[in-house]
C-alpha cells in the first residue's frame, strides 16, 4: 500500500516542524490550554504548524484531511475531509496533533466538535492517542473514541474522551476518517486537549495510553 504523506503547515518549515521546543505543546488545566482552532496563520487548504496529515490508501484515494472556510464552527476555517469522487474507494486518512507533552498518570480530556455536509451519507471517524504521529502506531494501541452513522449538520461538541499516559514524553492525537465509499464531507473544528484533576474522574473508565 502506497501512503501520501503530507507536511502541510503555515510559516513551517517541511519535514521539520514535528521537532524542536517551538512546536511541542504542553496541555494544562488552563482554559486557554493546547486548542487548535485552525485560525492561527493559516492559509488554506495548509494545515496549523506542528500538524500533520496521511492518506493511507493513496494513490487510489487522492483526498486528504485539509483547512477549509466552508462551515467553520468558530472564526474563519476549519478540518475537512472529502470523499473520493470515484465512489467506490473507502476513507482511510488521518490527520495528526502537533506534538504533545504529556506526564504519566494525569488524566487529560480532548474535545473536539464536528459535523457532516450531507445527512443523506452517514459518515464516521475514530480518534487515536500514541507516541507516533503514524497509522500503523496509532492503530496498534486501543482507540479513544468511535463515531459511526453521524448525520448531524450542525456541531457537535463531544468531550467524552479521557487518557491516562503511562509514559512522560510526546504524544499526538490522530483522527483517522474510515467512512464507506460515497459518503460525503466531514468537518471537525475547535480541538482542546486539557489536563483534568484525576480526582474529577473515575481513572478507571479513561483509555490508559503507552
Amino acid at each position: 500500500v502506497s501512503v501520501n504523506v503530507f507536511g502541510q503547515a503555515s510559516g513551517c518549515t517541511i519535514g521539520t516542524f514535528t521537532t524542536g521546543s517551538s512546536f511541542t505543546v504542553t496541555p494544562t488545566q488552563s482554559p486557554s490550554s493546547y486548542t487548535e482552532t485552525m485560525d492561527n496563520g493559516v492559509t488554506p487548504p495548509a494545515l496549523p504548524c506542528g500538524m500533520t496529515s496521511s492518506n493511507e490508501n493513496f494513490p487510489v484515494d487522492a483526498f486528504t484531511w485539509y483547512t477549509s472556510t466552508t462551515a467553520p464552527n468558530g472564526g474563519s476555517r476549519h478540518l475537512a475531509i472529502d470523499k473520493n469522487t470515484n465512489n467506490t474507494t473507502a476513507k482511510d486518512d488521518w490527520v495528526y496533533s502537533a506534538p504533545m507533552n504529556l506526564t504519566a498518570g494525569k488524566l487529560y480530556r480532548i474535545y473536539f466538535n464536528y459535523r457532516v455536509s450531507n445527512a443523506a451519507n452517514p459518515e464516521q471517524f475514530e480518534l487515536f492517542v500514541s507516541n507516533s504521529a503514524d497509522a500503523a502506531t496509532m492503530t496498534s494501541t486501543s482507540s479513544v473514541k468511535q463515531l459511526t452513522g453521524l448525520t448531524n449538520l450542525t456541531y457537535v461538541l463531544d468531550s467524552t474522551a479521557d487518557i491516562i499516559p503511562l509514559l512522560n514524553g510526546i504524544h499526538y492525537y490522530g483522527i483517522h476518517a474510515n467512512s464507506a465509499a460515497g459518503a460525503a464531507s466531514l468537518y471537525i473544528d475547535d480541538i482542546q486537549v486539557k489536563e483534568i484533576p484525576v480526582a474529577a474522574l473515575d481513572p478507571g473508565s479513561c483509555i490508559t495510553i503507552p
